[in-house]
């Protein structure tokens, strides 16, 4: 039988070693987004072999993402064997015949606001041709007025500053607005630990952007984006400024949009290569 427990900061090398491996490109098998959703989630793993199986609490339902590494199908039968009608999420396209394979009938649900959206890195950085003149457009409004702007990379003297910029941006939120205050927050201070890298952006010396970004294999993961609205075309330039300084790959995966939909229409507006479609599925 599975023998589960909380996932802790310490757990970082483990599930990199996992993760790593992964081919699925999922923001949620990544270490700075398990790490930073950890404790909203109730996140537990245990090794059951040489398999890694994550289990959460996915909004009130007991949840286990497909194992990874190892025999996987002799870790799906130790989880059936835990739980004999077990939930799994965030499942990708690739894992529905795993799945399949191990329970015979299975029921199939796609999960539209946890699909993530991939893009190419050298459309990000570069922003090229007509179909990104809009996003062009806001940069060059940014430009026109923030004369005195820099983007650098978050070193330790920094720490404090990105946190403080986080608070001032989450102020009066409530509900999951605030929960994600802490989250980013956290993942800012434990950026080294998890293999992430952040980036602020400034104006006149003040900060109105910060970012948080993981590379796995040829895909760069945009955690925290952060930005103040009130500067004209700042997302964009920390979007393309963040790009440029760490997206030494070939794809960026810039996660979900949770159902908003401003959110969704901006982040289709950027022409994704792909929508990575995640699934719930439950044997039948």
């Amino acid at each position: 039988m599975p023998d589960f427990r909380p996932i802790v900061p310490s757990d970082a090398g483990l599930l990199s070693h996992y993760f790593n491996d992964s081919r699925s490109r999922c923001c949620d098998l990544t270490v700075g987004g398990t790490m930073m959703w950890r404790s909203y989630f109730g996140s537990e793993c245990c090794v059951h072999g040489d398999s890694l199986i994550i289990r959460v609490d996915f909004y009130g339902d007991k949840a286990y993402v497909v194992p990874m590494g190892g025999d996987r199908m002799r870790a799906l039968r130790a989880v059936a064997e835990d739980d004999p009608n077990p939930l799994f999420c965030v499942v990708s396209r690739e894992d529905l015949g795993l799945l399949a394979g191990c329970f015979g009938s299975i029921g199939v649900t796609a999960h539209r606001e946890s699909f993530d959206y991939l893009y190419l890195a050298s459309d990000m950085r570069d922003l090229p041709g007509k179909r990104f003149s809009g996003q062009r457009n806001h940069i060059n409004k940014f430009l026109s007025v923030c004369g005195d702007w820099s983007f650098r990379v978050i070193d330790p003297s920094d720490i404090a500053d990105a946190e403080r910029f986080i608070d001032a941006f989450h102020q009066n939120m409530s509900g999951l607005g605030a929960e994600e205050e802490q989250r980013s927050r956290c993942l800012v201070r434990h950026m080294a630990e998890y293999g992430c890298v952040g980036g602020m952006l400034t104006v006149g010396g003040a900060v109105c952007g910060v970012t948080v970004c993981e590379k796995i294999g040829d895909t760069c993961y945009i955690h925290v984006e952060k930005a103040d609205r009130t500067v004209p075309g700042v997302y964009p330039m920390l979007f393309r400024e963040a790009s440029r300084a760490f997206a030494d790959c070939k794809y960026i995966n810039r996660e979900e949009d949770d159902g908003n939909e401003g959110l969704r229409t901006s982040k289709l507006s950027y022409h994704p290569v792909r929508l990575i479609r995640k699934y719930l599925v439950r044997p039948l």
